[in-house]
């Protein structure tokens, strides 16, 4: 039973990209998968769980299969998958950005007060391609929060939005672990020092308004 007094539940959208597609797609990856979930009454105690930059995987897979339903993606090597995609966001990154802030917009308007948890990273869609065969995370994914031109997570949207509607929840940081690239407890409290710093300086803006 879901809804004992001492247990909450939280589900968290999960990300459809090629790796999960050419077997079988995750299985609570959009918002019709969301509004489906809470449509079953038993359901509707139970929270959400955003993954920012699952939004972003998805919408753009999404995205890219729509422009080749003419093409079987499913028989593509990875290496091809991953060629094609590159070309695809560099052709189409404003019709992508478009497409995922609609799509966001559409879930914080829904779903804000079902959100009790954030897992935020940096992120750069342009980069979602395997470091070798099977290795995951994916390059461009899991990143420290740099603000830079290697992160394209846009962290303001993000936070402006929570900020909207009063967010009381946790905000959890999942950089991935790579030595060869940065020391990880370092590249937290990195990460953390930034997304504090534009969130204070947000809610000054939010005061003076």
């Amino acid at each position: 039973n879901v809804h004992q007094n001492d247990l909450t539940l939280t589900v968290e959208n999960d990300a459809l990209w090629f790796n999960q597609y050419h077997k079988e797609h995750s299985l609570f990856n959009s918002l019709d998968h969301i509004e489906s979930f809470f449509s079953f009454p038993e359901m509707e105690k139970c929270y959400l769980t955003l993954d920012i930059e699952h939004f972003y995987s998805t919408v753009l897979f999404t995205l890219f299969l729509k422009d080749k339903e003419n093409e079987d993606v499913k028989s593509l090597y990875f290496r091809d998958f991953e060629k094609s995609y590159i070309e695809f966001v560099e052709k189409n990154e404003d019709r992508f950005l478009t497409e995922l802030h609609k799509t966001l917009d559409t879930y914080f308007e829904k779903y804000s007060s079902k959100i009790n948890l954030v897992h935020l990273v940096g992120t750069n869609y342009k980069n979602y391609i395997h470091e070798e065969a099977g290795k995951l995370p994916l390059m461009g994914e899991h990143l420290p929060v740099s603000m830079d031109k290697k992160d394209l997570m846009n962290y303001k949207y993000l936070l402006s939005k929570l900020l909207d509607f009063n967010f009381a929840g946790y905000v959890v940081l999942e950089v991935a672990f790579r030595p060869a690239q940065y020391r990880i407890l370092e590249s937290i409290v990195e990460s953390k020092q930034k997304l504090t710093a534009l969130l204070s300086d947000l809610k000054s803006q939010t005061v003076l308004n």
